[in-house]
């Protein structure tokens, strides 16, 4: 009865892939490939999943396959699930519950990418470029970024064991963090360091959804509380967001009109150039962006355009090398694919993307 079951939603799933692939794509050998493949992954699926000497759970079979497919890609395509669809959010509404770290995937191991400011992570004294080695005794070399992800998130109060190696110390660091609602700053920090030389300088951590105008007041609450003759641009450790906020951020210093990103990808869909839409509150303010090893994505298209437009000086160490685009595809089930689809050039042509 099962392996009748499975049959049927095979022919169903072929059908319905086939009618779709067909009505979008030309019948060409690509199709067919597209076609083919498919069919003889969903009979392997099935025959396993009926037929296997042990009971399969047919869910975690599927999503061991999915995943090792994606691994054949870049590391930014990933497969979204109902419990992961809350990182949206934080990349466009800047809020989630949890410890307050950023974390990526650095050299194969787990590292701290940026604490958030006020956050129980920065307060304990995590710091960006901590490897975490364990999460609640759980070894994270066994872990994906997802698994790592849900495990430091949680309801507001409880608490989570981080290991850390940090280069320096010859013992690990064990932190315990608080899980608590973290709301997230673009600005963190803007003030003149030393007010009689008229330097500004403005922290941004990331590119969420108000960036650009988080970014715009920081700038005239300076011009209210002194003389702004300079101004630094601090992008170090800030790990990227939206498309949008950094040319909206951009914008604010170039002319009208110039050139910030374009995007080219496989289809003449992707292929797009933005541009500044506004009249900019600081033209002519010289500028200085700040970057390092973990500035990514967002920052270095602000970096890039500032570099290119001869708007401003970028200091610091190469950049992380995050030129990839990402939209989101939605899947049955409330599931989603986020899926690279093009790669960001700076206004001279240059590629983002690191070279690996």
């Amino acid at each position: 009865m099962l392996r009748r079951q499975f049959s049927i939603l095979t022919l169903a799933l072929t059908l319905i892939v086939g009618a779709t692939v067909g009505f979008w794509m030309p019948r060409d050998d690509d199709f067919f490939a597209l076609r083919k493949n498919f069919e003889i992954f969903g009979a392997a699926y099935e025959e396993l999943v009926t037929g296997y000497v042990e009971p399969l759970d047919p869910q975690h079979l599927m999503r061991t396959g999915l995943e090792a497919m994606l691994n054949e890609l870049d590391p930014y395509t990933t497969f979204i699930d109902e419990a992961d669809n809350a990182d949206l959010s934080i990349i466009t509404r800047g809020q989630y519950g949890g410890v307050g770290l950023n974390v990526g995937r650095r050299g194969g191991k787990i590292t701290v990418i940026s604490p958030i400011e006020g956050a129980s992570g920065y307060k304990q004294g995590v710091r960006a470029g901590d490897i975490i080695t364990h999460i609640e005794d759980q070894p994270t070399s066994d872990l994906s970024m997802s698994d790592v992800r849900n495990l430091l998130r949680g309801e507001p109060g409880t608490t989570v064991n981080v290991t850390v190696d940090r280069e320096g110390e010859s013992d690990p660091l064990v932190f315990t963090l608080t899980r608590e609602q973290v709301q997230l700053e673009n600005v963190t920090y803007s003030g003149y360091p030393n007010p009689a030389s008229g330097i500004g300088y403005v922290k941004l951590e990331r590119f969420a959804r108000e960036a650009g105008p988080d970014v715009e007041r920081a700038i005239k609450k300076l011009r209210q509380d002194g003389t702004l003759r300079g101004l630094v641009l601090d992008l170090r450790d800030n790990p990227g967001g939206l498309l949008d906020a950094a040319v909206d951020v951009s914008a604010l210093f170039v002319d009208h009109g110039s050139v910030i990103v374009s995007t080219r990808g496989r289809s003449s869909d992707s292929e797009r150039v933005y541009r500044s839409e506004r009249a900019p509150i600081a033209p002519d303010l010289p500028l200085v962006v700040l970057v390092n090893a973990y500035s990514a994505s967002a920052s270095e298209i602000v970096a890039g355009a500032m570099q290119d437009l001869d708007r401003g000086v970028v200091m610091g160490t190469t950049t992380y090398g995050k030129g990839l685009v990402q939209v989101v595809k939605s899947l049955p089930y409330n599931t989603s694919l986020k899926m690279t689809t093009a790669k960001y050039y700076t206004p001279s042509g240059r590629s983002i993307q690191s070279i690996e």
